[in-house]
């Protein structure tokens, strides 16, 4: 389906047996994994490897991401962590908990800046919440190959935990490990219109990929910029079931634009090759310049 937004042609089919519609194709196989619906803050980045060796970052840091049309008041709510090896919670401690305070915008990011290492070039961009230089709180020594974090409102109610690296507190299943040059960043979900890391299954390692650290703060711009009009994707086959094994040729009519493609994850990558139809697969396409690209 062509989206209607200026410069953004996206093209989604779903991969089934039992659904017929524009733009579909279909091939045996189990069911799709369906999305979460995301009404409070989530964490969407986590990077404990700053000022250790190989880090450019010298702080770790966590990142909110607030999905919702609403402002959300942060004051009163907590950052508890863990350890890779962590398998419960324990007494909250300065070296555990971060309490927090300020407020997240509608769709905007919140950073949070922990504890420094000896090493790293760079400074974080200007934190939400600093508990390095936060009179009375003391910044979290996060580990740089993993750990596990949850997020507590101001009632004591859990709002979200996430996991690298640690298979004893984790949603679904633990993210992956991290190192001093990875951080564990939250994929984009693509039903909201701005840019975003509010990608939400509840299961920590199909909503998570690891990539270089990249914090966002509060002013970063999520808006998504216009750009030139391009051609739609064209799939090489026409709507309807199909054969495993099937191959998908896909292209565009726009000269020198590329054309990006998510194959059931939401993580886009650039289109080289046919795509080959087995189990049920729902992809997602649109040719470039387009907002995805600027991430």
């Amino acid at each position: 389906m062509q989206s209607h937004r200026q410069g953004k042609k996206l093209l989604a089919f779903l991969l089934s047996t039992v659904l017929i519609l524009s733009s579909i194709f279909s091939a045996i196989g189990p069911a799709s994994t369906v999305q979460a619906e995301s009404d409070n803050v989530l964490i969407s980045q986590g990077y404990g490897g700053g000022g250790n060796s190989g880090a450019t970052y010298k702080n770790d840091f966590i990142e909110l991401y607030n999905p919702t049309p609403n402002e959300i008041d942060l004051t009163g709510w907590k950052i508890n962590y863990g350890n890779t090896s962590a398998s419960s919670w324990v007494t909250e401690s300065a070296t555990n908990t971060t309490v927090l305070t300020g407020k997240i915008a509608p769709n905007s990011f919140f950073l949070i800046q922990e504890a420094a290492g000896a090493g790293g070039t760079q400074d974080l961009p200007t934190p939400d919440f600093d508990a390095v230089n936060t009179p009375g709180v003391s910044p979290i020594p996060m580990g740089g190959t993993g750990f596990v974090l949850r997020l507590v409102d101001a009632s004591g109610s859990e709002v979200d935990l996430v996991s690298f690296n640690n298979n004893n507190l984790k949603k679904g299943e633990a993210g992956p490990a991290l190192t001093n040059a990875t951080a564990g960043i939250r994929k984009s979900d693509n039903t909201i219109p701005f840019i975003n890391r509010g990608y939400n299954t509840n299961d920590n390692a199909n909503d998570f990929t690891t990539g270089t650290p990249d914090p966002r703060n509060s002013s970063f711009v999520k808006e998504i910029p216009s750009q030139p009009s391009v051609a739609k994707v064209k799939a090489s086959l026409a709507s309807g079931e199909w054969p495993s094994n099937t191959t998908v040729a896909l292209s565009t009519e726009t000269e020198g634009a590329t054309i990006k493609v998510s194959i059931n994850d939401g993580n886009y990558e650039t289109y080289v090759d046919p795509i080959t139809i087995t189990d049920t697969t729902v992809c997602l396409l649109y040719t470039s310049p387009s907002p995805r690209d600027v991430e």
